[in-house]
């Protein structure tokens, strides 16, 4: 099996292995020899190897091609032909099934993949079969439909493998996530639009009323990270943007009349600016009340939503109107938030940065003790890295202990008023800060997925040539950290430096949403422009 080699410099790789000046797949199967030998993976081959000449190739086509020849043979292996969907909790390395539990939450983006991929192929995009796809989407939303949704219309979050539903270990509770019931509409919105099956719609909608009740009445949860108790999540009306783009296309698609749910956009597009941004950043909590405090949450800033977030606008006010008004505040929080986020040791972007800069910083407080103020890495909860191990990521716990709950007990209560807390949200709040302040520097597949579409995006609304540069930058560094050419796929949990590392991230699970949601969007923006490439 081919193994990758430490080192960031690729020009120096590929003269050690005599592989300079071979475009990629051209290395002589002996050439690579030392790699084996080191049993490290290898970056020799594939596009982590390519020269830049070569690497400025990367548009449509080559997006084109990894879908087809690299990402959806890898999860074809994962389908789960018995009961339906995807089974993904799979290790970092991408090479060892660990459990084969789901998480509804996995298996709606799944389906919104499978619809995107059988739309492509179906136009002649993309050389998949359509019968294959179609089958694997009746699987997958037969699945949804039979044991994610349930008859009050939440969706389960974790199930097992034949659909029996797993309570939370937390919260107690079947319905953990509302972002699951987000991301099941997101699937079963695409699946009906693209295979015109209006017989679907009723369903949708009433899971769509159903999420937009429960948020504004304030009556769900957000596993597996929890709002602390005081503050807004920036996630929640960025995720219910991203939701309603998908359930007004497939409204649209019948001829359904969609003014409430674009007014309702334009309200969630107004409240993330009003609510969450500072005049350059978008912050990913803010708290309760008027003026701003020293606290960690308020202080720290998610790249990848942010990136994430800003196309979410864009599409959205594309369609509907009204991008004009915005599109220097998105240009402006695009640009400030890469730099903001930029690793300018290593390259890549950080998972959490402080608003001004680096490690994130400010005012928490444990259960008893009055706030402090710690640095990553510099004391407090910062020494070592904190989601959970091996033996709490699919609900086996160790006995005595609910996945969440600290060794200490540690809690965080508001830092600038004395309020009754309870020991759940307290809980909240201290895993929350420990995460951030424990996995800061990490480096992350999906920030880098999402940059690359947005900055493509970007210049083809504006034209300018700083959204190429960035664009490039990213690429350059995700397709030289990242993929695992053998397996065909990214290895996609990584330390600062680079290098993997074997963790959870938010589900015990390997995501097969991003990379190819970036991939898909990148091929239909290229299939818009002249030439089928997105610069000059």
């Amino acid at each position: 099996m081919c193994e990758r080699i430490d080192g960031s410099d690729v020009r120096e790789q590929r003269r050690r292995h005599g592989h300079e000046g071979m475009r990629p797949g051209q290395a002589e199967s002996g050439k690579n020899e030392e790699c084996r030998r080191m049993r490290k993976p290898c970056r020799c081959k594939g596009l982590a190897a390519m020269p830049r000449e070569y690497a400025m190739e990367i548009r449509g086509a080559e997006y084109k091609r990894l879908i087809e020849e690299e990402f959806y043979p890898y999860w074809r292996r994962f389908r789960d032909r018995e009961y339906g969907g995807i089974l993904n909790c799979i290790s970092n390395d991408g090479r060892q099934l660990l459990s084969e539990r789901k998480y509804a939450w996995s298996q709606g983006r799944w389906l919104w993949i499978l619809a995107s991929l059988y739309d492509m192929a179906r136009r002649g995009s993309l050389r998949l079969d359509c019968g294959e796809l179609e089958s694997w989407m009746e699987e997958t939303g037969g699945f949804l439909a039979k044991y994610v949704i349930s008859e009050d219309g939440r969706c389960c979050h974790f199930l097992e493998r034949d659909g029996r539903a797993v309570l939370d270990t937390r919260t107690g509770r079947r319905d953990a996530s509302i972002y699951t019931d987000c991301f099941v509409l997101l699937g079963m919105a695409q699946d009906a639009q693209v295979r015109r099956r209006e017989e679907a719609v009723p369903g949708v909608s009433a899971l769509y009323n159903g999420i937009a009740e429960r948020i504004a009445a304030g009556n769900y949860l957000t596993e597996p990270y929890p709002v602390p108790a005081g503050y807004r999540a920036h996630g929640i009306p960025m995720i219910l943007l991203n939701v309603i783009s998908c359930y007004i296309r497939m409204k649209k698609s019948f001829g359904m009349c969609c003014e409430e749910e674009i007014q309702y956009g334009l309200e969630l597009t107004e409240d993330i600016w009003n609510s969450f941004y500072d005049g350059s950043y978008i912050r990913e909590f803010r708290k309760n009340g008027s003026g701003r405090t020293r606290e960690l949450l308020e202080g720290q800033v998610n790249p990848g939503h942010t990136l994430e977030d800003l196309w979410f606008q864009i599409e959205f006010l594309k369609e509907h109107g009204e991008l004009e008004k915005y599109l220097s505040r998105i240009c402006k929080a695009a640009e400030s938030t890469f730099l903001l986020g930029w690793d300018s040791e290593f390259g890549g972007l950080f998972r959490f940065v402080y608003r001004d800069g680096g490690r994130p910083k400010g005012a928490v407080r444990e259960q008893g003790q009055p706030a402090e103020t710690v640095t990553a890495g510099s004391g407090g909860h910062g020494g070592k890295r904190q989601e959970g191990g091996a033996e709490e990521r699919f609900g086996e716990t160790k006995a005595g202990k609910k996945r969440g709950q600290t060794e200490k007990g540690e809690a965080c209560q508001d830092a600038t008023e004395e309020t009754e807390v309870s020991e759940p949200e307290q809980e909240a709040c201290a895993e929350y800060e420990k995460m951030v302040l424990g996995t800061w520097d990490s480096k992350l597949w999906w920030p880098h997925a999402e940059a690359l579409y947005l900055f493509a995006l970007l210049y083809e609304l504006t034209g300018e040539s700083r959204w190429q540069a960035l664009y490039e930058k990213s690429r350059d560094y995700a397709f030289s950290v990242f993929p695992d050419r053998c397996l065909g796929e990214w290895v996609q949990i990584r330390r600062r430096d680079g290098m993997p590392e074997d963790r959870v991230v938010a589900l015990p699970v390997k995501d097969p949403f991003h990379i190819l949601r970036s991939f898909i969007k990148l091929v239909e923006l290229a299939e818009r422009t002249v030439g089928g490439t997105y610069f000059e």
